[in-house]
């Protein structure tokens, strides 16, 4: 079997390569296209590394989805309380941890920002962005 002769990068790869990489939950039938289901096959099979690489793929997805849509509500003025409320949920959903999901929005308030190109006025930027998003967001300090 190919895994037993290469590593899972190669298989990964491969996968990649061919579009797949994101795609094998439509190996199963519709009713059976579960994280679980999946991993219990091939891991049942022999094959749990690719089982792990599905659940890696999985969470990344999550991870990007909740990203953009955290971009999404930020830019669209959403509550800071009703952003939470959405992490939280989405860390239930996709078993993404809380520092994980800290770190996300973070990225997302950092990136709402379109940053100067001077390197000596990014830091002043920087300052007052965050006392804006303080203030917005009502985080204690």
């Amino acid at each position: 079997m190919w895994i037993n002769e290469k590593d899972i990068n190669s298989v990964a790869a491969s996968l990649r390569k061919v579009g797949m990489d994101n795609r094998l939950m439509e190996l199963f039938p519709v009713n059976k296209r579960s994280y679980d289901h999946f991993s219990k096959y091939f891991t049942d099979a022999g094959l749990k590394e690719l089982s792990d690489f599905a659940r890696n793929q999985q969470s990344l997805g999550a991870r990007k989805e909740l990203q953009k849509e955290l971009q999404e509500q930020m830019s669209q003025g959403v509550s800071f309380k009703e952003i939470i409320v959405y992490g939280k949920e989405e860390m239930k959903k996709s078993g993404i941890s809380e520092q994980m999901v800290i770190g996300i929005m973070w990225t997302s308030i950092m990136s709402s920002v379109e940053w100067n190109k001077k390197e000596e006025l990014v830091t002043e930027q920087a300052i007052k962005h965050l006392k804006v998003s303080i203030d917005q967001y009502q985080w204690p300090c």
